[in-house]
């Protein structure tokens, strides 16, 4: 999946909930998106059946 901005959280521990528009973004699990910039060109590589993310590649 190819996407120009990251989620955000709100909360903290176990009651975080992820902030976007896009709604395949939502539903991802084992990724710290505070990690990464906010805003540019990534490359979501996630499993389809669990959602669980394998790699976030910035382009340039």
């Amino acid at each position: 999946m190819y996407v120009n901005e990251l989620p955000s959280y709100i909360g903290f521990g176990r009651f975080r909930r992820t902030i976007t528009d896009n709604e395949e973004l939502k539903h991802l699990n084992g990724c710290i998106w505070d990690a990464y910039e906010k805003y540019g060109n990534y490359h979501i590589r996630y499993t389809k059946i669990t959602r669980i993310v394998l790699d976030i590649e910035k382009l340039d």
